[in-house]
Protein backbone atom coordinates (compact mmCIF):
# COMPACT_ATOMS: atom_id res chain seq x y z
CA UNK A 1 0.00 0.00 0.00
CA UNK A 2 1.34 3.06 -0.84
CA UNK A 3 0.85 6.00 1.51
CA UNK A 4 -0.19 9.29 0.10
CA UNK A 5 2.00 11.96 0.70
CA UNK A 6 0.89 15.53 2.97
CA UNK A 7 1.27 18.41 0.86
CA UNK A 8 3.11 21.30 2.95
CA UNK A 9 2.49 24.21 0.23
CA UNK A 10 0.73 24.01 -3.25
CA UNK A 11 0.88 26.94 -5.50
CA UNK A 12 -1.92 26.77 -8.03
CA UNK A 13 -1.34 28.78 -11.37
CA UNK A 14 0.04 31.21 -8.66
CA UNK A 15 1.81 34.45 -10.22
CA UNK A 16 3.33 37.33 -7.80
CA UNK A 17 2.22 40.72 -7.74
CA UNK A 18 4.86 42.63 -8.98
CA UNK A 19 5.07 45.89 -10.67
CA UNK A 20 6.22 45.73 -14.21
CA UNK A 21 6.82 42.00 -14.01
CA UNK A 22 5.05 38.86 -15.02
CA UNK A 23 5.12 35.47 -15.43
CA UNK A 24 4.26 34.11 -18.46
CA UNK A 25 1.85 31.42 -17.14
CA UNK A 26 0.97 30.45 -13.62
CA UNK A 27 2.60 27.78 -11.23
CA UNK A 28 1.63 24.34 -10.35
CA UNK A 29 4.10 22.88 -7.61
CA UNK A 30 3.48 20.89 -4.85
CA UNK A 31 5.89 20.17 -2.60
CA UNK A 32 5.44 18.07 0.13
CA UNK A 33 7.13 16.06 2.89
CA UNK A 34 9.69 14.62 2.87
CA UNK A 35 10.58 15.89 -0.72
CA UNK A 36 14.08 17.61 -1.64
CA UNK A 37 13.20 19.41 -4.23
CA UNK A 38 15.90 21.29 -6.78
CA UNK A 39 15.21 24.13 -8.64
CA UNK A 40 17.93 24.07 -11.74
CA UNK A 41 18.10 27.25 -14.31
CA UNK A 42 20.30 29.88 -15.00
CA UNK A 43 21.30 33.28 -13.24
CA UNK A 44 18.40 35.52 -13.98
CA UNK A 45 15.65 32.47 -14.73
CA UNK A 46 13.62 32.95 -11.85
CA UNK A 47 14.95 30.50 -8.95
CA UNK A 48 15.75 33.12 -6.39
CA UNK A 49 11.99 35.09 -7.27
CA UNK A 50 10.25 31.46 -7.09
CA UNK A 51 11.53 31.21 -3.72
CA UNK A 52 10.91 34.57 -2.15
CA UNK A 53 7.57 34.13 -3.83
CA UNK A 54 6.52 30.54 -2.45
CA UNK A 55 7.88 32.57 1.15
CA UNK A 56 5.61 34.78 1.34
CA UNK A 57 8.25 37.98 0.15
CA UNK A 58 5.61 39.06 -2.84
CA UNK A 59 1.72 38.98 -2.59
CA UNK A 60 -0.42 37.05 -5.05
CA UNK A 61 -1.16 38.35 -7.88
CA UNK A 62 -3.13 35.75 -9.66
CA UNK A 63 -4.15 32.29 -8.47
CA UNK A 64 -3.08 30.81 -4.78
CA UNK A 65 -0.72 29.75 -2.71
CA UNK A 66 -1.90 26.85 0.01
CA UNK A 67 -0.01 26.75 3.49
CA UNK A 68 -0.84 23.27 4.48
CA UNK A 69 1.57 23.06 7.11
CA UNK A 70 -0.18 25.11 9.36
CA UNK A 71 -1.81 23.19 12.36
CA UNK A 72 -5.85 23.85 13.70
CA UNK A 73 -4.03 25.50 16.67
CA UNK A 74 -2.38 27.84 14.53
CA UNK A 75 -5.02 31.09 14.97
CA UNK A 76 -3.11 34.51 14.36
CA UNK A 77 -3.97 36.13 11.22
CA UNK A 78 -0.94 37.65 10.97
CA UNK A 79 1.09 34.15 11.30
CA UNK A 80 -0.92 32.80 8.03
CA UNK A 81 -0.48 36.21 6.33
CA UNK A 82 3.59 36.26 7.06
CA UNK A 83 5.01 32.46 6.46
CA UNK A 84 8.37 33.43 6.52
CA UNK A 85 9.24 31.89 9.50
CA UNK A 86 8.36 28.47 8.90
CA UNK A 87 9.95 28.70 5.11
CA UNK A 88 13.56 29.84 6.48
CA UNK A 89 15.78 30.82 2.84
CA UNK A 90 19.88 30.92 3.46
CA UNK A 91 21.82 32.92 0.72
CA UNK A 92 24.90 34.15 0.86
CA UNK A 93 22.87 37.67 1.16
CA UNK A 94 21.86 36.95 4.56
CA UNK A 95 25.59 36.50 5.31
CA UNK A 96 25.88 40.22 5.05
CA UNK A 97 22.66 40.73 7.34
CA UNK A 98 23.82 39.07 10.08
CA UNK A 99 24.16 41.09 13.18
CA UNK A 100 23.95 44.38 11.22
CA UNK A 101 27.26 44.47 9.73
CA UNK A 102 26.69 44.77 5.73
CA UNK A 103 29.71 47.03 4.85
CA UNK A 104 31.40 46.95 8.33
CA UNK A 105 32.31 43.07 7.69
CA UNK A 106 34.65 43.64 4.76
CA UNK A 107 35.65 47.29 5.91
CA UNK A 108 36.92 46.20 9.29
CA UNK A 109 37.47 42.49 8.67
CA UNK A 110 41.44 43.07 10.02
CA UNK A 111 40.89 45.33 12.83
CA UNK A 112 40.48 42.82 15.49
CA UNK A 113 41.75 44.57 18.75
CA UNK A 114 38.83 47.65 17.05
CA UNK A 115 35.74 45.10 17.40
CA UNK A 116 36.30 43.24 21.06
CA UNK A 117 32.91 44.93 21.38
CA UNK A 118 31.70 42.45 18.60
CA UNK A 119 29.50 39.58 19.80
CA UNK A 120 30.97 35.46 19.68
CA UNK A 121 29.35 32.63 18.04
CA UNK A 122 28.58 31.57 21.46
CA UNK A 123 26.74 35.12 22.49
CA UNK A 124 24.99 34.90 19.46
CA UNK A 125 23.77 31.29 19.61
CA UNK A 126 22.40 31.78 23.81
CA UNK A 127 19.99 34.57 22.34
CA UNK A 128 18.19 32.12 19.99
CA UNK A 129 15.06 30.23 21.51
CA UNK A 130 15.66 26.42 20.26
CA UNK A 131 15.34 23.29 22.17
CA UNK A 132 18.74 23.00 23.63
CA UNK A 133 19.86 19.42 22.57
CA UNK A 134 18.58 20.26 19.17
CA UNK A 135 21.04 23.41 19.09
CA UNK A 136 24.16 21.02 20.52
CA UNK A 137 23.07 18.62 18.02
CA UNK A 138 23.31 21.55 14.69
CA UNK A 139 26.14 23.10 16.23
CA UNK A 140 28.08 18.94 16.25
CA UNK A 141 27.04 18.59 12.83
CA UNK A 142 28.42 21.89 11.34
CA UNK A 143 31.46 21.84 13.70
CA UNK A 144 30.13 25.25 15.04
CA UNK A 145 31.15 24.12 18.50
CA UNK A 146 35.01 24.79 18.09
CA UNK A 147 33.94 28.17 17.16
CA UNK A 148 32.35 29.28 20.01
CA UNK A 149 34.81 31.74 21.13
CA UNK A 150 35.30 33.47 17.94
CA UNK A 151 34.09 36.83 17.08
CA UNK A 152 31.72 37.08 14.38
CA UNK A 153 33.10 39.58 12.65
CA UNK A 154 36.29 37.65 12.11
CA UNK A 155 34.65 34.30 10.89
CA UNK A 156 35.26 32.95 7.23
CA UNK A 157 33.18 32.88 4.53
CA UNK A 158 32.45 28.81 5.44
CA UNK A 159 32.30 29.39 9.21
CA UNK A 160 29.78 32.37 8.20
CA UNK A 161 27.84 29.66 6.19
CA UNK A 162 27.54 27.26 8.36
CA UNK A 163 26.64 29.96 11.22
CA UNK A 164 23.54 30.53 8.79
CA UNK A 165 22.86 27.73 8.39
CA UNK A 166 22.13 26.86 11.87
CA UNK A 167 19.85 30.00 12.71
CA UNK A 168 17.87 28.96 9.66
CA UNK A 169 17.05 25.76 11.22
CA UNK A 170 17.14 26.54 14.60
CA UNK A 171 13.56 27.94 14.39
CA UNK A 172 12.46 24.22 13.05
CA UNK A 173 11.05 25.37 9.64
CA UNK A 174 8.83 22.91 7.55
CA UNK A 175 10.48 23.96 4.55
CA UNK A 176 14.36 25.58 4.02
CA UNK A 177 15.50 26.65 1.21
CA UNK A 178 19.53 26.53 0.28
CA UNK A 179 20.34 29.25 -2.56
CA UNK A 180 23.24 27.91 -4.23
CA UNK A 181 24.70 26.25 -1.08
CA UNK A 182 28.19 24.97 -2.79
CA UNK A 183 29.23 28.03 -4.56
CA UNK A 184 32.82 28.76 -3.43
CA UNK A 185 33.48 25.44 -1.37
CA UNK A 186 36.55 23.25 -2.19
CA UNK A 187 36.17 19.64 -2.37
CA UNK A 188 36.39 18.38 1.07
CA UNK A 189 33.44 21.48 2.39
CA UNK A 190 31.24 20.51 -0.14
CA UNK A 191 31.58 16.78 0.72
CA UNK A 192 31.09 17.83 4.79
CA UNK A 193 27.97 19.98 3.61
CA UNK A 194 26.63 16.99 1.18
CA UNK A 195 27.04 14.72 4.00
CA UNK A 196 25.40 17.46 6.81
CA UNK A 197 21.96 17.35 3.96
CA UNK A 198 21.44 13.55 3.76
CA UNK A 199 21.18 13.47 7.73
CA UNK A 200 19.06 16.64 7.67
CA UNK A 201 16.88 14.76 4.94
CA UNK A 202 15.60 12.21 7.39
CA UNK A 203 13.25 14.95 9.05
CA UNK A 204 13.53 18.29 7.27
CA UNK A 205 12.31 19.45 3.26
CA UNK A 206 14.46 21.08 1.59
CA UNK A 207 14.52 23.12 -1.70
CA UNK A 208 17.71 23.60 -3.22
CA UNK A 209 18.45 26.62 -6.00
CA UNK A 210 21.04 25.79 -8.35
CA UNK A 211 22.70 27.38 -11.45
CA UNK A 212 23.79 23.97 -13.05
CA UNK A 213 23.30 20.32 -13.22
CA UNK A 214 26.81 19.81 -11.39
CA UNK A 215 25.67 21.88 -8.62
CA UNK A 216 22.78 19.69 -7.49
CA UNK A 217 23.36 17.59 -4.23
CA UNK A 218 23.16 14.52 -3.76
CA UNK A 219 20.13 14.19 -1.88
CA UNK A 220 17.63 15.92 -4.44
CA UNK A 221 14.72 13.63 -5.87
CA UNK A 222 12.46 15.99 -7.38
CA UNK A 223 13.22 18.94 -9.59
CA UNK A 224 11.98 21.83 -11.24
CA UNK A 225 13.28 23.74 -14.43
CA UNK A 226 13.59 27.21 -13.84
CA UNK A 227 13.32 29.05 -17.97
CA UNK A 228 12.82 32.78 -18.77
CA UNK A 229 10.09 32.70 -15.30
CA UNK A 230 8.87 29.37 -16.26
CA UNK A 231 8.49 26.22 -14.43
CA UNK A 232 7.84 23.12 -14.86
CA UNK A 233 8.92 19.34 -13.61
CA UNK A 234 11.08 17.36 -14.49
CA UNK A 235 10.93 13.72 -13.59
CA UNK A 236 14.35 12.59 -12.97
CA UNK A 237 17.72 13.89 -14.36
CA UNK A 238 17.93 11.61 -17.49
CA UNK A 239 15.61 14.11 -19.09
CA UNK A 240 17.67 16.75 -18.05
CA UNK A 241 21.05 18.26 -20.06
CA UNK A 242 22.25 21.82 -19.93
CA UNK A 243 20.72 22.19 -23.06
CA UNK A 244 17.29 21.99 -22.02
CA UNK A 245 17.62 25.95 -20.63
CA UNK A 246 16.82 28.58 -23.51
CA UNK A 247 19.10 31.59 -22.67
CA UNK A 248 16.46 33.06 -19.93
CA UNK A 249 15.73 36.58 -19.40
CA UNK A 250 17.03 38.71 -16.88
CA UNK A 251 14.76 39.60 -14.20
CA UNK A 252 15.22 43.33 -12.85
CA UNK A 253 13.38 43.96 -9.08
CA UNK A 254 14.20 46.58 -6.59
CA UNK A 255 17.82 46.58 -5.50
CA UNK A 256 18.06 46.04 -1.41
CA UNK A 257 19.18 48.90 0.00
CA UNK A 258 22.78 46.97 1.43
CA UNK A 259 25.08 46.07 -1.18
CA UNK A 260 25.18 42.83 -2.00
CA UNK A 261 30.46 42.15 -2.08
CA UNK A 262 28.98 38.63 -2.91
CA UNK A 263 29.30 39.88 -6.68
Amino acid sequence: MVMEKKVLIRMKEAQPRIFGLSFPEGVDWDVSKGEQWCVIGINGAGKTLLADFLSGKYAIGKGEIEYLFWSDEVKCATQKSYPTELIRKVSFESAYLLSDYRNLYYQQRFHALENETTPTVEELLSSVNVEQSYLYWLCKKLHLHVLYSKRLIMLSSGELRRLLILLALASRPKVVVFDNPFIGLDVNMREELELFFEELSQFQTMIFLVPAKKEIPKVANRFLLADGLKYRIIDSLDDFTENTISDAMDVHLPQPLWKDHSE
